[in-house]
Parts: structure tokens; C-alpha cells; sequence
């Protein structure tokens, strides 16, 4: 079984290569792996690493290779998008002069069906708002689509893991009502490691709830929400005992 250090790398990995796929497959209409290789300066078997996340995935370096790949075609790639995705760095856009090939053309609009990424063709613009729509399609989408496959290896990889689906907007800008979080349960004492970390918590009234927990005098647990917005009855709840926390350590956000 995996650390918890381990698999919350395989997890990033895993992320960075959905990033990469959308590019060769969606910004590159599903550009055979071994021309998107070429045009990279790289090999076929070392993408098809990244996309899948195998070993320690896409690395700083790979992601140097494709954004200077996809400048030749007039796209600009930030390399903090492809390597930790939004809000850290901007998703992919055409720049106004396009030197793409026939061969190579960059699209728009997409749709995902199942597993297989189909397209629906129109051409690519610069708005800002259209680009944040085809990213929020494709990864609202696949988001959906693969989510029981992600929280399974997720759950496969924890001895006590657990995940948990927010229902408002307490814990905003972390979380958001629907986002789903996932961390390992701590019990008894050992969730005194858990102080000051925002986490899922079970209560002793059987309430299930995302929270930062802090430890008071009384040795029981005050619970904090992140924001005073929105219609919460109770941004902190005090004196509870708790039956475990779990600090929050993966996140399966959904903007749609």
C-alpha cells in the first residue's frame, strides 16, 4: 500500500495528465501522440507517461516542451496551468497570429461522452470568458465521468480514507457547494494532529461536516467556517467532541 505522501503525488500526476491530454486532444483535435511528441522534441512513450501519470508524470522540463512546442503554433501554454492547473496559471489560448498548420489544427467547443473525447468543432477565440468555458467543459465533464474511477483509487490507496461532498459554501474559496474532498480519518487522540487544519469531521451528534477544528481549553473541538457569506446558521460551532477528523488532502472541484 502507499504512503500518503506517495499517493497524493500520484494524484497530482494523475491531474497533470489531463491537463496534457486536453491539449493533444482537445486544443490539437486529437493530434496523433507520436506528431504531438515530435513537435514537442520529445518521444511517444515519455507522453504517454505524462498522460496517464505513470512515475512521477509530467515534469517542469516536459512542461517547458510543450509550451515552447505550442508558441509555433500560435498558442500560448502557461507552464504553471499545465503543471498545478486554476487558478495558479491561465488555461491555453490562441494568440491573434496563428501560424498552425493545416495539419495541426487548434479547436474549440468540446464535448465528452463517456471515456472517448469526441469533438464539436468551431474556431478558436480569444474571449476570455469562451476560452473558461471550453476548460470548464471539458473538465466539468470529465470531472463527472471519472470521478467514481478517481475516489476509488483515492479510497484504495488509505487505510482510513474518506471522501466527503460539500453542501454549501462554508469552506469557500477551498471548496465550494458540490466539491467533493477527500482525507484519511484520524480517531481518539490522534486527531489532536488535526488541530488547526481544515478538515472533514464526524461529530458525536452524527453530523458530518467540512470544517477548520481547533482544540480549546476543555479538550473538545471548536469548528470554523472559512467565510461568513452565504445562509449559515452557525459559522462556528463550539465545545464538540468529535469522532474523527480528517484533514483535507484531495479535492474534486465542479464549476458548472
Amino acid at each position: 500500500m502507499k504512503t500518503a505522501r506517495e499517493a497524493q503525488e500520484t494524484e497530482k500526476a494523475i491531474a497533470r495528465g489531463k491537463r496534457v491530454q486536453y491539449v493533444r486532444r482537445i486544443l490539437l483535435d486529437k493530434i496523433a501522440i507520436k506528431d504531438f511528441a515530435k513537435l514537442i522534441k520529445s518521444h511517444h512513450n515519455t507522453v504517454g507517461a505524462w498522460e496517464n501519470g505513470r512515475g512521477i508524470g509530467l515534469t517542469e522540463k516536459g512542461a517547458h516542451q510543450i509550451a515552447e512546442g505550442l508558441e509555433k503554433l500560435g498558442v500560448v501554454c502557461d507552464v504553471d496551468w499545465l503543471m498545478h492547473g486554476e487558478p495558479i496559471g491561465e488555461p491555453p489560448y490562441e494568440t491573434k497570429q496563428s501560424s498552425c498548420s493545416k495539419d495541426v489544427p487548434v479547436r474549440n467547443n468540446i464535448d465528452i461522452q463517456k471515456q472517448e473525447v469526441t469533438k464539436n468543432i468551431a474556431p478558436v477565440t480569444t474571449s476570455k470568458q469562451q476560452k473558461q468555458e471550453t476548460v470548464d467543459a471539458f473538465y466539468g465533464e470529465a470531472e463527472k465521468i471519472n470521478l467514481e474511477q478517481e475516489t476509488q483509487l483515492f479510497l484504495s490507496c488509505y487505510k482510513d480514507a474518506i471522501i466527503h461532498q460539500a453542501h454549501d459554501n462554508s469552506m469557500f474559496p477551498l471548496c465550494d457547494n458540490g466539491d467533493y474532498v477527500g482525507g484519511i480519518r484520524h480517531y481518539n487522540d490522534d486527531i489532536q494532529q488535526c488541530d488547526g487544519l481544515i478538515c472533514i469531521v464526524k461529530t458525536s451528534n452524527d453530523k458530518t461536516l467540512i470544517r477548520r477544528i481547533y482544540r480549546n481549553d476543555t479538550g473538545k473541538y471548536d469548528l470554523l467556517t472559512n467565510t461568513s457569506c452565504g445562509n449559515l446558521a452557525a459559522p462556528c460551532i463550539t465545545n464538540q467532541e468529535l469522532i474523527f477528523a480528517a484533514p483535507v488532502i484531495r479535492m474534486w472541484k465542479f464549476n458548472i
